[in-house]
């Protein structure tokens, strides 16, 4: 596992490079800076609004794998959740 890999901040970063966003104007658009994903800085967790950011942005990012390393980066499928149906009596 390469040394990115090891931390929650360095996962995100490697998602964030996967996918077809430019790394820094992504960043700026969750409301961080590219630079908190360097260095040291990359031992810091990041909040859950930020997760919840990045989800938005990238709907089948596997939260588990950002938050653990295990399995897999994204997510084979999207469950689709629609508003809730009443049963009829």
């Amino acid at each position: 596992m390469g040394k990115n890999l090891t931390t929650i901040r360095g996962r995100i970063l490697e998602l964030v490079k996967t996918q077809d966003f430019e790394v820094s104007k992504f960043f700026n658009e969750i409301g961080e800076s590219y630079e908190s994903f360097k260095g040291n800085k990359l031992t810091i967790s990041p909040k859950a609004d930020i997760l919840v950011k990045i989800r938005t942005k990238i709907p089948n990012a596997n939260l588990d794998w950002i938050l653990t390393g295990k399995g897999d980066m994204l997510s084979l499928s999207l469950i689709h959740i629609s508003e809730p149906t009443r049963l009829r009596r």
